[in-house]
């Protein structure tokens, strides 16, 4: 009886341990994406382009530069998963959502930045990834992505 008890616990443990990690890593994601959507809704009437100069507008003068930082880290079961696929090959979806989640923090950030400042929109906006500590990778083998977004904000007329 001890001898099974000993067995399930070496088995049994890391996979309670994996599938904690699924559902802590979900509620998480889950969590933020809703808290995104709310955001991104809320900042839906701010105008935005990736043109150099307002769209629609002669040079209007008195733009300030607005920027929004996002650093990500994937979740131990992601990190998990895409090792196993990374043995057999193909995409890498967990990591496509990282990208995808720090792209659209990191636009959150920079509108709610040019909002805070008295500004009604941001032209030239890009988004750019960034290397965080000389590599995607930290020492402990979990993958974080980084985007800088940047732009200049001004006062749409009317707004």
């Amino acid at each position: 009886m001890a001898e099974l008890i000993a067995i399930l616990l070496q088995c049994g443990l890391p996979l309670l341990i994996i599938v904690a990690a699924f559902f802590v890593g979900t509620f998480t994601e889950r969590r933020h994406l809703a808290r995104l959507r709310r955001a991104e809704d809320e900042l839906m009437p701010m105008i935005r382009s990736n043109l150099k100069s307002p769209p629609g507008l002669a040079e209007s003068g008195g733009g300030e530069i607005v920027i929004g930082e996002c650093v990500i880290a994937t979740d131990y079961f992601k990190n998990f998963i895409s090792k196993l696929v990374k043995l057999t090959g193909g995409e890498m979806r967990a990591y496509r959502s990282l990208m995808e989640r720090a792209r659209r923090e990191a636009l959150v950030r920079l509108l709610r930045d040019a909002r805070e400042k008295g500004y009604t929109g941001v032209c030239n906006v890009r988004l750019i990834p960034a290397d965080v500590g000389g590599s995607a990778v930290d020492r402990k083998g979990m993958v974080l992505s980084a985007v800088i977004a940047s732009g200049t904000a001004y006062h749409a007329p009317g707004r």
